[in-house]
């Protein structure tokens, strides 16, 4: 039997959220000192591929 509840969804639907934005994170922290420089940010958002006036 399958017990379906609205929280057990958002449970999961956060757990991969968590996941994505550790990814996220791993990609901005490129030196890994805790914090997302100028530089790092930058390179970040170019590798989105959105163009250049959305993220102006």
């Amino acid at each position: 039997m399958k017990i379906s509840s609205p929280w057990c969804s958002a449970c999961v639907e956060m757990a991969v959220n968590t996941d994505i934005f550790e990814l996220y994170l791993k990609r901005a922290y490129v030196d890994q000192d805790g914090r997302v420089s100028g530089s790092e940010a930058v390179l970040f958002f170019q590798a989105s591929g959105l163009p250049k006036p959305v993220l102006a």
